[in-house]
């Protein structure tokens, strides 16, 4: 016999309380359930993160929605339009990469139209060119060196005599005071060796078609050619492209 921990009788059943006291805590349990369902039900509010207004429960199930009805719509609509522009961005990044690829494999194909084709853009846009290569020359500077690197390893390649010391300083000799060596064009020091006809151009590396130049005149000129595009800076020795 077990004795029931409520009413104290004596009972037959393998539980701590009688058939009557566990009825009765059933149907206890039961209506404080019920009532906990009832204040969960739409009586219960809260207030809209968007709009602060009161948003109540739609039924007795699931919890109540951060936001009422137009703001809930309203973000629903806005994370679509996100979402849609977010793929149109992926997509046009796909797009943008395989025209890359393919603007890559012409180039590979065709390296004489695609030289013809930046000359002509250099010679249209010199300004523009000259302010991109500047911007791109001061943000790589490892790819610049590794870039003169390259060029000086085409003069080595394309048969040029070079310049030898003993000619350069005679050279040098040709635009000097005796102190100073002074730019070919104008009127301050040299710095720089500067070909007259540029390699780009299909100059050679050799004494007849170096001076030396200041490193502004030497920037300025450029890949142009001495008389049909730089003469009308005002340079001091216009026979040199004659010479």
């Amino acid at each position: 016999m077990t004795t029931c921990q409520d009413c104290g009788c004596n009972h037959g059943r393998r539980s701590f309380r009688c058939a009557v006291c566990a009825e009765a805590v059933h149907r206890a349990q039961k209506r404080a359930g019920s009532e906990r369902a009832r204040m969960r039900g739409p009586q219960h509010t809260r207030v809209c993160l968007d709009c602060a207004s009161e948003v109540r429960r739609v039924g007795r199930a699931g919890p109540v929605r951060a936001r009422c009805d137009v703001c809930h719509q309203r973000r629903t609509r806005q994370v679509v339009e996100t979402s849609r522009l977010r793929q149109r961005a992926k997509n046009l990044e796909e797009a943008r990469r395989k025209e890359r690829i393919r603007a890559a494999e012409w180039r590979a194909a065709n390296p004489q139209k695609e030289a013809a084709k930046t000359r002509r853009y250099r010679d249209r846009h010199p300004e523009k060119v000259r302010e991109v290569n500047a911007a791109w020359a001061r943000a790589n500077r490892e790819a610049r060196n590794r870039q003169y690197n390259r060029r000086r390893a085409r003069l080595r390649d394309a048969c040029s005599p070079g310049v030898t010391a003993a000619e350069w300083a005679a050279i040098c000799e040709q635009f000097s005071d005796g102190e100073t060596t002074w730019c070919a064009y104008c009127e301050k020091p040299a710095q720089e060796i500067e070909h007259i006809r540029p390699i780009l151009r299909g100059g050679a590396d050799s004494p007849e078609n170096v001076v030396p130049a200041c490193v502004s005149c030497n920037r300025s000129k450029g890949s142009k050619l001495l008389l049909w595009q730089w003469l009308g800076r005002g340079i001091v020795s216009a026979d040199l492209e004659v010479a």
